[in-house]
Order: structure tokens, then sequence, then C-alpha cells
């Protein structure tokens, strides 16, 4: 079982609270601020290290702070604070879960012509890493902050792939779920992706904002247990109740 939550560097809020209160993520200019003062980051790791299970946090924009600051110092504050590389998966009982930075591309890169960080894009690098991860022959769960219909298209000519479209065109016969944020509302995208393609609302606005989903092991097939409290096309979601079974709260 798998709970999908949306993060953002904010406030955590109580059960069935809303409307949660910005918090600037970058007080310094380098790595060594970050260390050595309390900071949005470290807030995270302290309510990820509460929870009862593993947590395995995928890059976003509010990671970022350009073009205050760069890319480069945001991986580094990002490896330094959850142990894991801007990009990374997780093989678990025959599924792969694929964590990708929609931000690592040049759209995100300051002072280049593709500047710009209204929309995500992977870079060279990674979108070669994407096409090996999907190429290897596992049901698979892919997790981008940006959904898919905000990032670059031909954002790169070098490498075997231009962008994500063209990584999924030729390797997402194994993508069985998309999940992604960003646009602050419960969207589930038409069929026109590989795989279903859910976006998620954000737990800086509702609490009750994650996903429940049961993955049959050794299979590729799963089943979203909490589908029913979403409010689609909303910031917003239900409060149910998670002992035993989800089901709708009193």
């Amino acid at each position: 079982v798998l709970r999908l939550f949306a993060h953002h560097l904010r406030r955590l809020l109580q059960p069935g609270e809303k409307l949660g209160v910005p918090h600037d993520a970058y007080g310094g200019s380098d790595l060594i601020w970050f260390q050595l003062n309390a900071n949005a980051f470290a807030d995270v790791v302290s309510i990820f290290d509460a929870l009862p299970m593993p947590v395995y946090p995928v890059f976003g924009e509010s990671d970022a702070d350009v073009p205050d600051n760069t890319k480069q110092l945001s991986h580094a504050v990002f490896v330094n604070y959850f142990a894991t590389a801007p990009h990374s998966s997780v093989d678990h009982l025959g599924w792969r879960f694929v964590f990708a930075n929609s931000q690592e591309g040049q759209t995100f890169d300051f002072g280049t012509v593709a500047y710009d960080p209204s929309i995500g894009s992977f870079g060279q690098s990674q979108l070669t890493w994407l096409g090996e991860q999907l190429g290897a022959n596992l049901p698979t769960v892919l997790f981008s902050h940006f959904p898919l219909y905000a990032v670059a298209s031909d954002e790169t000519q070098n490498g075997p792939y231009p962008d994500i479209d063209a990584v999924l065109s030729q390797n997402g016969d194994s993508v069985e779920l998309i999940v992604s944020g960003h646009d602050h509302a419960w969207t589930e995208l038409p069929a026109n992706f590989v795989a279903p393609h859910y976006v998620l609302g954000p737990t800086c606005i509702d609490s009750d904002n994650f996903l429940l989903i049961e993955f049959l092991v050794g299979g590729s097939s799963y089943e979203i247990l909490d589908l029913g409290k979403i409010k689609w096309g909303s910031p917003d979601a239900d409060t149910w109740i998670y002992d035993g079974t989800p089901a709708p709260g009193p």
C-alpha cells in the first residue's frame, strides 16, 4: 500500500484543515546556510521522519528558487536533506516507482533562451535515464511535479529523446499510472497519455489531499482505495477514515 500526497514546503496542516500559509524555503544562498539555520526543508524532514512509512520525495517547483538561486544549489539542498538524488527510482515487489524531476531541464536555467519556469523540462541526461527506467519491462508508476501537459516539447536536440513525449512513445508500455501536482486542483486527464494521469490537489490547502493505492504484488494492476473522496476540479477532498478499509467520514 502506497500513500501519495502533494508536497510543498509549507507548514503542516491539521486533519481537515484548509488554506495553508506559504512558507519561504530559501533564507540563504549556499548550502552552509541551510546546514546552520532552521529552514523549511528541515521542517519537512522532521514531518516525514514522524510518518510510520518510508517517504520518497519528488522534486517540485517550490523546491527550486530560480532566478534568485541556482538550480545546482536547490539540487544540493535536496540531496542534503532527503538523502536522495533529485531524480530517482525504487523497485518494490515487482513494481518500479520513478520519481522524475520536471525542473531539471533548461526551463529552470536562468539566462538560457529556454528559461521559462512556468513550464517543466527534464534535460537530456534525465530523459536518457527515464528511457532506461521505463524500458526495464516492470510495471511502472511515474511521478512528476509538473503535469505532462505542462512540460516543454523538443527541449533537447541531443541524445535519444528530445522530450518526455518521445520517452513515453518509445518506452511507455510499462507505465501503468502517472501522478503529478503543481496545478492545485484534482484533475483526471483524458486518455491521450500512455496511462491514467492524475493531478493531485495540494496538501498546503487541504490535508486530505492524498491517495491510498494498493498495488498487486508481481502484477500490473492497482486499486485507488479512496478515489471517492476527491472533489474533482477543486483543490479539496473530503475527510475519510483510515481505520481498516478507507471509508467516508461522519
